[in-house]
């Protein structure tokens, strides 16, 4: 097959955290130019799990949940047609954009397409490898700078719940320990970032909370303590009808309550 791409290819930027935008040499491509926003989020859904293949009847059930097969598969095929005809126009690709065949779907390959989730990976991953703490925290930062809002904020479809706990988990188990990494050696300030962050994304999460809280503490930031806590608590009871640990609650009034001057921050 040929190349469905042009010579000069101007590369497609999708960000997912925080509404979902998607863009073209700088240019956001508007709602509008999509023609339906589901046309939009399928393309935003491919993007994500390009890495595997997809069975129509998965789509159709992720998009039209107990449609009969034959409307869905209509309607599977509607949608494709209008994302091949948004980045052609909005693009200049050319070629078929989405391969069809033998029942399954995927993006072309040949599509130059950033993602900033993926692009989180990439640099999670050489924190991994990095040694030295400063070039750590760089790498850490430039991670967290991608992060402008919740996962696919304003879409609630099923599927997202999915696919945020799927590209949540790994991220958010690797900042919370370099934050906790930074608390431990007396790097108040550059925990905070980590911790607000994950929080962000996953507020229900006490321990991260309660490192938070710690952290503002040390700083001898009493009135951000208590607004985490205050926070973290209204989520609990509205999401699950419960109250915060006994751990949670010992740790918040302890800070609350003992004196403790602010912490002199360790110059790496």
């Amino acid at each position: 097959m040929a190349s469905s791409v042009k010579s000069k290819d101007p590369g497609i930027r999708v960000c997912v955290f925080g509404p979902p935008r998607v863009f073209v040499d700088g240019h956001e491509i508007p709602d509008r130019a999509w023609g339906r926003m589901r046309a939009k989020k399928i393309f935003c859904y491919l993007v994500m799990r390009r890495d595997e293949g997809f069975s129509c009847p998965d789509l159709v059930e992720a998009f039209w949940p107990g449609a009969a097969q034959k409307r869905g598969h209509e309607s599977l095929r509607s949608a494709l047609k209008a994302v091949r005809q948004t980045l052609r126009r909005e693009a200049g690709v050319q070629g078929p954009v989405v391969i069809m065949g033998e029942g399954r779907c995927h993006l072309d390959p040949g599509l130059n397409i950033w993602l900033d989730g993926k692009e989180m990976d990439v640099l999670f991953r050489r924190v991994h490898r990095e040694k030295d703490p400063e070039r750590q925290k760089k790498l850490v930062d430039k991670a967290l700078s991608l992060v402008r809002g919740a996962f696919c904020e304003g879409w609630d479809e099923p599927w997202v719940a999915r696919l945020e706990r799927r590209f949540n988990a790994e991220r958010l188990d690797i900042v919370r320990a370099f934050g906790k990494v930074c608390l431990e050696h007396g790097r108040v300030a550059e925990s905070i970032p980590c911790f607000e962050k994950t929080l962000a994304l996953d507020g229900l999460h006490e321990e991260t909370c309660r490192n938070l809280m710690t952290a503002y503490a040390r700083l001898g930031r009493k009135k951000d303590v208590k607004e985490v806590f205050e926070e973290l608590k209204a989520m609990l009871d509205k999401e699950l009808g419960v109250r915060p640990e006994s751990m949670t609650q010992s740790l918040y009034q302890g800070l609350i309550r003992g004196p403790r001057p602010p912490t002199k921050e360790v110059v790496p």
